[in-house]
């Protein structure tokens, strides 16, 4: 009965609404070992400053206020691993194997161990960083207690393939005391189909779920992580910072928590591709006045030339108090850069300065907060998502400055906004008043951008019966149908169905037949045959 009623509830929702020409998306979203743990030797790779930190003027300079984050009731002191135990049976290194099978917590502590620490029972002792080896999870794993990342740096790194196999490994741990903190905490290699709940806390920089920091060999497909993340600077809900890796199909559903460079997907995105990749859940940051720093939906920063966020959304609401605000990007600069088929629906509230305290200006853009080189490429991007509390702001780009004081258009073209939220579409231009800008940032009703894909690009639809989860605003065609949480009004429709009912009511929205539909509501196959025979599908 349940069922029924949550199916009946679903189609009224999207009958009703459709009266007025429009449909609205609207549904409740909303065996192992003892836990083996150990110690080792901190970071001890003396690694040169990232290029990133070196553009970043005052970053020597950082005050007191850049330490702390604003953690509130996610902040928890998690214990440091301190005991060497760990199952490392499975691994001969006199005979290596191309492929390991992970059962248990405690071989998966053991492959933590081995890329960590030096065996002492091997001759000549040595670490392991398993490149060219695969590691496959079998099954679940649910960690007893705190976890060390896997790799610390550079020369003790994670270069092999391990593939979660859709599995997932929950009551992720990790305390504050390491330079990179995430499941891996510095990764060279791959990292596929993987599941990871839980909860990283760290008073260092590059701080992720998935992994603290990622390298240009790294990739990291497939993954959804439901953690809540509090870092210092380069903080992201799958990846801290990447130095020219990929993330692509990700997704992150955890609270982030940084002081700067804080974004849902990547904190720090140096030279690194986003693809097909987005974040749900609240993002926030604490700390102003350091320099050009960004807070993002998907990157906090999309910096150095070749950094790409493309195909990729956020549908989660920002709390900012960094110079830079963006739906999908906070900061964007360097010839190359790119924003590309990515939408914000998100809410950005800004922070206000305290009360006698001096800062740097903010700006927030629904795209973009502040992009400031020539040559950034933002185009096929969309926002709905309002913003507050900003000094200047705008429906795509906050601020634009190029050193040419050429136009933005040469670069930015064919984003949209809503014209009711957004004074301008860019809020500042090289320093003087902004504007909205045909071909470039284009301000349309709400009405029209629920019907706007074709504007887009092939990378979107429509979505106006609400069913792959975006309140009728176009989806990437890579997105699922809605999340596991949001499928409940549905259950008991078959895909295909669902499928056939969206195409109907995309093509029919404006001339739908109300009255044969609140007939039809009291029998929901008639209601799904007709739209099947009407839709011309087969």
């Amino acid at each position: 009965m349940r069922r029924l009623t949550a199916i009946l509830t679903g189609l009224m929702l999207i009958i009703i609404t459709t009266v007025s020409g429009t449909a609205v998306y609207a549904v409740n979203q909303s065996d192992n070992t003892d836990p083996t743990v150990y110690t080792y030797h901190r970071n001890n790779d003396n690694e040169q400053t990232s290029e990133s930190d070196e553009q970043d003027a005052t970053d020597a300079t950082e005050s007191t206020e850049a330490g702390s984050t604003d953690n509130s009731e996610d902040e928890e002191d998690i214990p440091t691993p301190s005991k060497s135990k760990v199952d490392t049976s499975w691994f001969d290194y006199k005979n290596k194997k191309k492929t390991y099978t992970i059962k248990t917590e405690a071989q998966l502590r053991g492959l933590a161990s081995l890329v960590n620490e030096k065996q002492a029972a091997w001759k000549p002792n040595h670490t392991e960083n398993f490149r060219n080896t695969k590691f496959v999870l079998a099954n679940d794993i649910k960690l007893s207690g705190p976890w060390a990342p896997i790799g610390h740096g550079s020369s003790y790194s994670f270069q092999g393939t391990f593939d979660g196999n859709n599995h997932t490994i929950s009551g992720l741990k990790i305390g504050t005391g390491y330079d990179y903190s995430g499941f891996f905490g510095y990764l060279k290699g791959s990292v596929v189909n993987l599941n990871v709940e839980g909860k990283v806390a760290s008073n260092n920089p590059c701080t992720g779920t998935i992994a603290g920091r990622i390298d240009a060999s790294a990739t990291i497909t497939g993954c959804t992580t439901h953690a809540t993340v509090t870092g210092k600077d380069k903080t992201g809900g799958i990846v801290g910072e990447s130095k020219g890796g990929t993330v692509e199909l990700c997704k992150n559903r955890g609270k982030v928590n940084g002081t700067y460079k804080v974004g849902g997907v990547v904190g720090e995105n140096f030279g690194g591709k986003i693809i097909k990749s987005g974040n749900s859940a609240e993002i926030k940051s604490t700390t102003r006045n350091l320099g050009i720093y960004g807070t993002g939906g998907v990157a906090g920063r999309a910096v150095s030339d070749g950094s790409v966020v493309r195909e990729c959304y956020n549908t989660g609401s920002i709390i900012s108090e960094t110079e830079g605000t963006g739906g999908v990007v906070g900061f964007a600069n360097a010839r190359g850069s790119r924003i590309v088929s990515s939408y914000n629906t998100g809410n950005i509230v800004v922070k206000a300065a305290e009360e006698g305290k001096k800062k740097s200006k903010a700006y927030s853009g629904g795209v973009a907060g502040i992009v400031c080189d020539n040559e950034v490429i933002i185009a096929n991007c969309y926002n709905i998502g309002t913003s507050l509390g900003a000094d200047v702001s705008g429906g795509v780009v906050g601020y634009y400055t190029d050193k040419n004081n050429r136009p933005p258009k040469l670069h930015i073209t064919n984003n949209y906004f809503v014209n009711s939220q957004y004074k301008w579409g860019i809020g500042i231009i090289n320093d003087s008043q902004g504007a909205t800008i045909e071909d470039c940032a284009v301000g349309i009703s709400l009405g029209a951008l629920k019907n706007a894909s074709g504007r887009l690009s092939s990378k979107f639809r429509n979505d106006s019966s609400g069913i792959y989860g975006n309140a009728g605003y176009p989806v990437l065609r890579w997105q699922d149908k809605l999340s596991e949480d949001d499928k409940e009004y549905l259950k008991g429709i078959s895909v295909d169905a669902q499928k056939r009912l969206d195409n109907y009511m995309t093509k029919h929205v404006d001339s739908l037949m109300v009255g044969e539909i609140i007939i039809n509501i009291f029998n929901t196959t008639n209601l799904l045959q007709n739209s099947i025979k009407l839709s011309g599908d087969k």
